[in-house]
Protein backbone atom coordinates (compact mmCIF):
# COMPACT_ATOMS: atom_id res chain seq x y z
CA UNK A 1 0.00 0.00 0.00
CA UNK A 2 2.82 2.46 0.79
CA UNK A 3 4.48 1.87 -2.61
CA UNK A 4 1.13 2.21 -4.37
CA UNK A 5 0.46 5.49 -2.54
CA UNK A 6 3.93 6.80 -3.52
CA UNK A 7 3.34 5.81 -7.16
CA UNK A 8 -0.05 7.58 -7.12
CA UNK A 9 1.47 10.77 -5.65
CA UNK A 10 4.26 10.68 -8.23
CA UNK A 11 1.72 10.21 -11.03
CA UNK A 12 -0.42 13.11 -9.79
CA UNK A 13 2.56 15.45 -9.45
CA UNK A 14 3.81 14.61 -12.96
CA UNK A 15 0.34 15.22 -14.40
CA UNK A 16 0.17 18.66 -12.82
CA UNK A 17 3.69 19.53 -13.98
CA UNK A 18 3.19 18.47 -17.59
CA UNK A 19 -0.51 19.28 -18.00
CA UNK A 20 -1.35 21.55 -20.94
CA UNK A 21 -4.05 23.17 -18.79
CA UNK A 22 -1.48 24.33 -16.24
CA UNK A 23 -1.33 28.05 -15.47
CA UNK A 24 0.96 30.01 -17.77
CA UNK A 25 4.16 30.86 -15.98
CA UNK A 26 6.77 31.34 -18.68
CA UNK A 27 7.26 33.79 -21.49
CA UNK A 28 6.62 31.03 -24.02
CA UNK A 29 3.38 30.08 -22.26
CA UNK A 30 2.28 33.70 -22.18
CA UNK A 31 2.99 34.38 -25.84
CA UNK A 32 1.96 30.95 -27.10
CA UNK A 33 5.26 29.86 -28.67
CA UNK A 34 7.27 27.23 -26.80
CA UNK A 35 9.78 26.81 -29.69
CA UNK A 36 11.74 24.20 -27.72
CA UNK A 37 12.22 21.80 -30.60
CA UNK A 38 13.16 24.32 -33.28
CA UNK A 39 16.70 24.31 -34.54
CA UNK A 40 17.37 28.05 -34.56
CA UNK A 41 20.85 28.41 -35.96
CA UNK A 42 22.57 31.76 -36.24
CA UNK A 43 22.58 33.22 -39.71
CA UNK A 44 25.87 33.92 -41.43
CA UNK A 45 25.30 37.71 -41.21
CA UNK A 46 26.70 38.40 -37.73
CA UNK A 47 25.47 42.03 -37.84
CA UNK A 48 21.81 40.98 -37.93
CA UNK A 49 19.86 40.86 -34.65
CA UNK A 50 18.80 37.27 -33.97
CA UNK A 51 15.45 37.02 -32.14
CA UNK A 52 15.47 34.03 -29.78
CA UNK A 53 13.07 32.23 -27.50
CA UNK A 54 14.25 30.50 -24.30
CA UNK A 55 14.31 27.06 -25.90
CA UNK A 56 16.85 28.34 -28.40
CA UNK A 57 19.40 28.66 -25.58
CA UNK A 58 19.32 24.88 -25.03
CA UNK A 59 21.93 22.95 -27.07
CA UNK A 60 20.41 20.86 -29.87
CA UNK A 61 21.54 17.57 -28.32
CA UNK A 62 19.72 18.39 -25.05
CA UNK A 63 16.37 19.25 -26.63
CA UNK A 64 13.53 16.82 -26.36
CA UNK A 65 14.82 15.37 -23.12
CA UNK A 66 12.27 15.01 -20.38
CA UNK A 67 12.42 18.17 -18.28
CA UNK A 68 13.45 17.92 -14.66
CA UNK A 69 10.29 18.54 -12.61
CA UNK A 70 10.34 21.67 -10.54
CA UNK A 71 10.54 21.05 -6.84
CA UNK A 72 8.16 23.03 -4.69
CA UNK A 73 9.67 26.18 -3.25
CA UNK A 74 10.96 26.01 0.30
CA UNK A 75 11.16 29.16 2.34
CA UNK A 76 12.64 27.77 5.54
CA UNK A 77 16.23 27.84 4.26
CA UNK A 78 16.86 24.16 5.03
CA UNK A 79 17.55 21.45 2.46
CA UNK A 80 17.20 23.93 -0.40
CA UNK A 81 17.18 22.05 -3.73
CA UNK A 82 20.22 22.79 -5.88
CA UNK A 83 20.15 24.54 -9.25
CA UNK A 84 20.61 22.21 -12.23
CA UNK A 85 24.14 22.95 -13.44
CA UNK A 86 24.46 19.78 -15.55
CA UNK A 87 23.33 21.46 -18.78
CA UNK A 88 25.16 22.91 -21.73
CA UNK A 89 25.13 26.23 -23.53
CA UNK A 90 25.17 27.10 -27.23
CA UNK A 91 28.70 28.17 -28.09
CA UNK A 92 27.55 29.04 -31.63
CA UNK A 93 25.59 31.99 -30.18
CA UNK A 94 28.71 33.55 -28.63
CA UNK A 95 29.27 37.20 -29.66
CA UNK A 96 25.99 37.40 -31.60
CA UNK A 97 23.57 40.29 -31.22
CA UNK A 98 20.31 38.82 -29.97
CA UNK A 99 16.87 39.91 -28.80
CA UNK A 100 15.04 37.78 -26.22
CA UNK A 101 11.93 38.30 -24.06
CA UNK A 102 11.95 37.68 -20.32
CA UNK A 103 11.38 38.91 -16.79
CA UNK A 104 13.85 41.16 -14.94
CA UNK A 105 15.31 40.44 -11.50
CA UNK A 106 17.30 43.60 -10.65
CA UNK A 107 20.71 43.20 -9.04
CA UNK A 108 22.41 46.61 -9.38
CA UNK A 109 21.15 50.11 -10.06
CA UNK A 110 19.09 52.85 -8.48
CA UNK A 111 15.40 53.76 -8.28
CA UNK A 112 15.20 54.77 -11.97
CA UNK A 113 17.81 52.67 -13.81
CA UNK A 114 19.12 49.14 -13.59
CA UNK A 115 22.74 48.37 -14.55
CA UNK A 116 22.84 44.61 -13.84
CA UNK A 117 20.02 42.09 -13.66
CA UNK A 118 19.05 38.50 -14.29
CA UNK A 119 16.74 37.84 -17.23
CA UNK A 120 14.59 34.77 -16.64
CA UNK A 121 11.88 32.92 -18.61
CA UNK A 122 9.12 33.06 -15.99
CA UNK A 123 7.97 35.40 -13.26
CA UNK A 124 9.45 34.58 -9.86
CA UNK A 125 12.39 32.52 -11.14
CA UNK A 126 15.37 32.67 -8.72
CA UNK A 127 13.17 34.17 -6.03
CA UNK A 128 11.60 30.77 -5.40
CA UNK A 129 14.10 27.95 -5.19
CA UNK A 130 15.59 26.17 -7.04
CA UNK A 131 16.49 28.57 -9.85
CA UNK A 132 16.10 27.45 -13.47
CA UNK A 133 19.02 25.60 -15.11
CA UNK A 134 22.01 27.83 -15.88
CA UNK A 135 21.19 27.85 -19.62
CA UNK A 136 17.79 29.36 -18.80
CA UNK A 137 19.11 32.42 -16.91
CA UNK A 138 20.96 35.33 -18.50
CA UNK A 139 23.10 37.82 -16.58
CA UNK A 140 22.58 41.22 -18.24
CA UNK A 141 24.81 44.30 -17.89
CA UNK A 142 23.95 47.80 -19.11
CA UNK A 143 27.06 49.98 -18.81
CA UNK A 144 25.08 53.23 -18.53
CA UNK A 145 21.92 51.71 -17.09
CA UNK A 146 18.53 50.95 -18.59
CA UNK A 147 15.21 52.44 -17.49
CA UNK A 148 13.62 50.35 -14.77
CA UNK A 149 10.43 48.72 -16.07
CA UNK A 150 7.54 47.29 -14.11
CA UNK A 151 9.08 44.14 -12.71
CA UNK A 152 6.06 41.97 -13.43
CA UNK A 153 6.03 42.87 -17.16
CA UNK A 154 7.76 40.98 -19.94
CA UNK A 155 10.53 42.95 -21.66
CA UNK A 156 12.72 42.44 -24.69
CA UNK A 157 16.46 42.69 -24.10
CA UNK A 158 18.72 43.30 -27.08
CA UNK A 159 22.46 42.93 -26.73
CA UNK A 160 25.58 40.92 -27.46
CA UNK A 161 25.42 37.47 -25.85
CA UNK A 162 28.47 35.69 -24.46
CA UNK A 163 28.66 32.06 -23.41
CA UNK A 164 30.16 32.95 -20.07
CA UNK A 165 29.46 31.54 -16.63
CA UNK A 166 28.50 34.16 -14.08
CA UNK A 167 28.01 33.29 -10.42
CA UNK A 168 25.49 35.61 -8.75
CA UNK A 169 24.02 35.45 -5.27
CA UNK A 170 20.71 34.08 -6.55
CA UNK A 171 21.94 31.68 -9.24
CA UNK A 172 24.65 30.71 -11.68
CA UNK A 173 24.13 31.67 -15.33
CA UNK A 174 25.50 30.22 -18.54
CA UNK A 175 25.08 33.38 -20.59
CA UNK A 176 25.96 37.06 -20.25
CA UNK A 177 24.47 39.86 -22.34
CA UNK A 178 26.12 43.25 -22.77
CA UNK A 179 22.86 45.17 -23.09
CA UNK A 180 22.12 47.56 -25.93
CA UNK A 181 18.39 48.12 -25.45
CA UNK A 182 15.50 47.12 -23.21
CA UNK A 183 11.96 47.57 -24.54
CA UNK A 184 8.47 46.55 -23.41
CA UNK A 185 7.26 43.27 -24.86
CA UNK A 186 4.62 43.62 -27.56
CA UNK A 187 2.53 40.57 -28.44
CA UNK A 188 2.68 39.78 -32.17
CA UNK A 189 -0.91 38.54 -32.39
Amino acid sequence: PKMLRMAFILLLSSVSIFSSDAQAESVSDLVGNANYGTETKPETDSTKVLTLEWGDLIPFNERGQRPVPRIAAKHDGEDTPAQNLAVGVRDDLDSRTIKIPGFVIPLEGDDTHVTEFLLVPYFGACIHVPPPPLNQIIYVKFKHGAPLQNLWDIVYVTGVIKTETVVADLAQTGYLIEGIEITPYKDKS
